[in-house]
């Protein structure tokens, strides 16, 4: 695996050329612009992406294709599905009902939606936000199972998926991410304002913002819309799969576009519409009971990264991928949509920003399959304590899958030989072989861990 390490050229400049309709800015990141474009050619899925550094734009390109079969270019203006960045959205519906006094972040959620049995602890408002109610997850659907995905569905159908399954935790102890969080808080907003969840965002959010390509699914009024393209089991490339808006709800069902992305992290970074104290709760790191840091707000991850804070939150689709973080200090936000399910985006975002904060970081390519089959497999951790980790190859990337929490699996990349990385949660894996085969890892977070495979 070649590591590419790009020596920035300084912003001298912006120069914009004109590809199929759009203003492509690539200013002084030419290096930048050349390796996206090997990566993404136009023959197959691709990418869009934005970034800016205070008040400009200085870098909007897209690459590869939008529709393969009619060999559509992409463009920066068109509509992608976001996903699991939905969830910011609907974390600033519930916010502005608690500032109008019409929600408690304390209220147990039976207060609002009573069909949700009784749990051996009450779940609050505030830890559906934060991830932190134990709530398993319902979300985790394979291909013998699509058809679910193209069923309509009414928020409480898809409680009902898991509305009896039993706590992983007791609620506000740990932090776990799970989508089932997301559609009970969607019921909230519903039941307390008597409206719809998409014209509740149209007319709160979208709108206020400027936001004109954004919605809670596809609206009949829209631009361009790239086909979604994914690998099936067989690692062959196939469109994505029929999906109807209703099944990924207030958890993953916003789509919107490069532009719009940009003027809502706008609003984020000097509020003229939502509050200061509602921004402040969606990007403040929440903490569990023993205030142990959860590296999450309401809708966003938390964290740090090469020296600065950093805000950010992906999502994943059928046929989509995005990724979106921002670094407030030197006010620097890169935005990557992609048309491809599992697509590198929160890698290049990062390799991006690097390149926009002058100091390049490592860019990690996406192995063939053939190649990261050699790791699939499942590995203990060797010690007194057996966890299991199942390394998984999904659409062509490699995961790293834990059995008891399905919404906590990692992608991960090659950045070397036998070695992976993720720019997510910042962990290294260094792979051993004996005799040509795989036959464990040491995982690097925090400490070394090593875990060796078993049939």
């Amino acid at each position: 695996m070649l590591r590419h390490c790009l020596l920035i050229c300084l912003l001298v400049s912006i120069s914009a050329i004109r590809v199929s309709g759009q203003t492509a800015i690539t200013g002084g990141y030419g290096s930048v612009d050349s390796l996206l474009a090997a990566e993404y050619p136009p023959t197959g899925p691709g990418i869009a992406v934005l970034a800016s550094k205070g008040d400009k734009i200085v870098f909007r390109k897209s690459y590869g294709l939008a529709d393969i079969k009619n060999n559509v270019e992409l463009s920066t203006e068109m509509i992608f599905e976001i996903g699991s960045m939905t969830k910011q959205f609907t974390s600033a519906a519930v916010l502005q009902l608690v500032e109008a006094g019409r929600v408690r972040l304390d209220d147990p959620i039976r207060a609002y939606v009573s069909g949700f049995p009784e749990k051996p602890y009450p779940i609050t408002i505030h830890q559906l936000l934060s991830q932190t109610s134990g709530i398993p997850e319902f979300f985790d659907v394979d291909e013998s199972e699509f058809d679910k995905l193209a069923t309509v569905h009414t928020p409480e159908e898809l409680i009902d998926y898991y509305r009896d399954r039993p706590l992983d935790f007791e609620p506000g102890t740990e932090f776990a991410y799970s989508n089932s969080n997301y559609p009970l808080l969607g019921l909230v907003v519903e039941r307390v304002t008597g409206i719809p969840l998409a014209e509740y965002f149209e007319r709160f959010i979208f709108t206020p913002l400027g936001m004109d390509h954004t919605s809670l699914w596809y609206s009949s009024e829209r631009p361009p819309v790239p086909v979604g393209y994914r690998l099936n089991a067989a690692g062959e490339q196939v469109r994505s799969p029929p999906i109807d808006g209703s099944t990924v709800y207030a958890a993953g069902g916003i789509v919107s576009t490069l532009g719009d992305l940009y003027r809502w992290n706008n609003e984020l970074k000097r509020p003229t519409h939502l509050s200061k104290r509602i921004v402040s709760q969606l990007i403040r790191e929440k903490k569990t009971t023993d205030k142990a840091g959860t590296g999450y707000g309401y809708g966003f991850f938390v964290g740090e990264w090469n020296g600065h804070r950093l805000i950010h939150h992906g999502g994943n689709m059928y046929g989509f991928t995005s990724a979106a973080m921002y670094l407030p200090k030197p006010d620097v936000f890169v935005c990557v949509l992609a048309n491809s399910a599992f697509a590198n985006t929160e890698n290049i975002a990062r390799f991006v920003a690097g390149h926009l904060l002058e100091a390049p970081i490592a860019y990690y390519r996406q192995l063939a399959p053939h190649v990261l089959q050699d790791y699939v497999g499942r590995y203990i951790l060797e010690g007194p304590t057996e966890k299991q980790i199942d390394i998984k190859l999904h659409e062509g990337v490699l995961v790293v899958h834990f059995p008891d929490n399905p919404a906590s699996d990692v992608s991960v990349y090659g950045d070397g030989p036998d070695t992976f990385s993720s720019p997510r949660v910042d962990l290294s894996m260094v792979f051993a072989r004996e005799q040509g085969a795989v036959v464990g890892f040491t995982a690097y977070q925090g400490g070394a861990f090593a875990f060796r495979r078993v049939p």
